[in-house]
């Protein structure tokens, strides 16, 4: 794993997604939301491409997550309980 991104507002970065929109995982730029909390976050993840997200330790209880792609997304630790989704999952790996 690369080691933790220091950008002051890579937790955000989830509300934009993957930008290049690609489900095989292609991005410009890692999205690094290891750790963030988005508990009961209600409007911003809806329809949003996380694709190749790493997404270890983060916390998406209770969020609306409808529609988000997380195809190939890390997610080892991540919590999810009581999550709205009608989510497309490709390839998600959780060891």
């Amino acid at each position: 794993m690369p080691p933790l991104s220091t950008e002051p507002n890579r937790c955000e970065r989830a509300f934009v997604g993957n930008t290049i929109g690609q489900a095989n995982g292609v991005y410009d730029k890692p999205l690094d939301l290891r750790f963030c909390d988005y508990t009961n976050e209600k409007t911003n993840l809806k329809g949003k491409s996380l694709a190749a997200a790493l997404m270890s330790d983060a916390k998406f209880d209770g969020a609306d997550m409808s529609e988000v792609v997380m195809s190939k997304a890390y997610a080892v630790g991540a919590s999810f309980k009581g999550t709205i989704a009608h989510l497309i999952l490709l390839f998600w790996f959780i060891a």
